[in-house]
Formats: structure tokens, C-alpha cells, sequence
């Protein structure tokens, strides 16, 4: 559900479009087929995880979004979920930033890693492991033969940023807004 908010459909360009299939074999929801050559999908069961514009050599199928409205959604499922705590400061989070791809994590297929791994967060503070984290991945060296050094990016350069451009800080303005935490942190440094 929280993929359709800000989503307006699918849509496909029939003069761009191969026939291949592709979209429809990674179709998780087998919501996409072709009748008769032409496209179609059942938008009560779509997903609307995007997989199918991802796969799309041609780009005749894309997923017009409203990034804003999907961020500021995400923001408010975190809170949503949170509401149910008494005490949040019971919650812990953990970030396992290893093996991070260049696609979201909806995408069944894996890539070579875009950065070396940086380790594991752990905090009691929602919006600054996200802070931190983020903060962290936007330093990184690219790593070698993945999609970040085959687009020419550089150390310092927001990798993710670039690959996948879904406005990642507007997610963690928005969690502070709501109250769930704050972007100030102290990182600590901890060798195993």
C-alpha cells in the first residue's frame, strides 16, 4: 500500500515497447500480460513496486510517481507503527549497511554492491540512525565494476542520491517533523 500513495498508474508506450515479456515475467503478482500484443495489468492487484519499468530495456513502461508524497507516506508509517509503542525509547534500531545496492530493495535481483560495506548502527533514536547512516553511505568510495563507478561517480558524491534519486532526506525531515527523533547524533565508533 505504501508504494501506490503518490502513484498514477502504469504506463506504457506501445511504439518504444519490444514485446519481450520481461515486465511480466518479474511481475511478483503476475498482474501484467499481453492480449493480443497489447499490454495490461490489473491495478487492484498491482504492488506498484515498479519492477517492471525497472526492467524495461526500452523504457516503453513507466510508474510516474509523486516522490513527495511517497517520502512524506513512508514518514508517516514509521509514526503509525511507533503510536503503538508506550515507551519508544524501548525501541531499538539497526542498520546493516552491507552489500547496498543500486536499486531499492524491491527488485529480487542483486547487483554488485555500489559501496563498501560500513558496518552496523544500532540506536534508540529513529531519524538519527537514518541521519547518521545516510550521512555515512553519501562519503563513500564507490566501489569498482558496480553501477556507481560504470556512471562515473566519485567519492563524496551522493551514489544513491544519483542511482536511484528518491529524495532520501525529505523521508528523515519529515520523521523529525513528526516528532520521531532528531538528526542530531554522535557517532562512536566501535572495532569488533
Amino acid at each position: 500500500a505504501m508504494h501506490c500513495h503518490g502513484e498514477k498508474g502504469l504506463e506504457w508506450d506501445e511504439s518504444r515497447c519490444s514485446h519481450c515479456g520481461q515486465c511480466e515475467e518479474i511481475c511478483p503478482l503476475d498482474s501484467i500480460e499481453f492480449k493480443d500484443g497489447q499490454f495490461a495489468y490489473d491495478a487492484e492487484t498491482c504492488w506498484h513496486c515498479g519492477r517492471c519499468s525497472r526492467v524495461c530495456q526500452e523504457g516503453a513502461l513507466t510508474l510516474p510517481q509523486d516522490d513527495e508524497t511517497f517520502m512524506k507516506t513512508m514518514a508517516e508509517a514509521a509514526a503509525a507503527v511507533l503510536s503503538t509503542f508506550k515507551d519508544r525509547k524501548k525501541v531499538l534500531y539497526v542498520n546493516f549497511l552491507f552489500q547496498v545496492q543500486p536499486e531499492c530493495d524491491c527488485m529480487p535481483v542483486a547487483d554488485v554492491p555500489v559501496i563498501q560495506d560500513q558496518g552496523i548502527m544500532v540506536s534508540d533514536d529513529l531519524v538519527a540512525i537514518e541521519q547518521a547512516s545516510v550521512d555515512l553511505l553519501r562519503k563513500a568510495a564507490p566501489l569498482p565494476q558496480s553501477a556507481a563507478s560504470d556512471a562515473g561517480l566519485a567519492v563524496g558524491t551522493d551514489i544513491l542520491g544519483t542511482l536511484n534519486p528518491r529524495p532520501l532526506q525529505l523521508q528523515i525531515d519529515e520523521c523529525e517533523r513528526l516528532g520521531l527523533g532528531s538528526k542530531k547524533y554522535d557517532l562512536v565508533t566501535v572495532e569488533p
